[in-house]
């Protein structure tokens, strides 16, 4: 899916970012020849201590309630994805979804689906809202 990001937004930098130490050889080969092939394709390691660093999220990835929650793994991609677009701005979109025009003019988009498939109200979640409102652009 990187592929069909990179080629459908030529003039946009398409990120794919990496949470694991090392990575398999095929999978890096893999990462590699797409990189050679779409120059707008940067990969990245992810910190998570400084991702979160100076956003509303630190505190709750620290927090004894998170890191006992059977739902970890799923709650840090959560994270991650608002943590990006709070500090950096941009649009976030998991890679399994389909890019069937260009998205360069969307900024500061963060889309959550929720099981029911529909779109969640970040109002209802208190850090969410927090984020989201942050790294939304400012009125004049």
């Amino acid at each position: 899916m990187a592929r069909r990001y990179c080629k459908v937004n030529p003039q946009a930098t398409v990120w794919f970012l990496v949470t694991a130490q090392s990575l398999e050889p095929s999978t890096l080969a893999a990462l590699e020849a797409l990189q050679v092939a779409y120059q707008n394709l940067c990969v990245a390691h992810v910190n998570f201590t400084s991702l979160f660093k100076d956003t509303p999220l630190l505190e709750l990835y620290h927090s004894e309630k998170f890191n006992n929650t059977s739902h970890k793994i799923h709650n840090l991609s959560d994270m991650s994805r608002v943590a990006l677009v709070y500090k950096f701005g941009g649009l976030y979109s998991d890679m399994d979804v389909i890019a069937l025009r260009p998205l360069v003019g969307a900024t500061n988009f963060i889309a959550l689906e929720s099981s029911s498939s529909k779109l969640i109200n970040p109002n209802e979640a208190p850090i969410a809202h927090k984020c989201t409102t942050r790294s939304l652009p400012q009125s004049p």
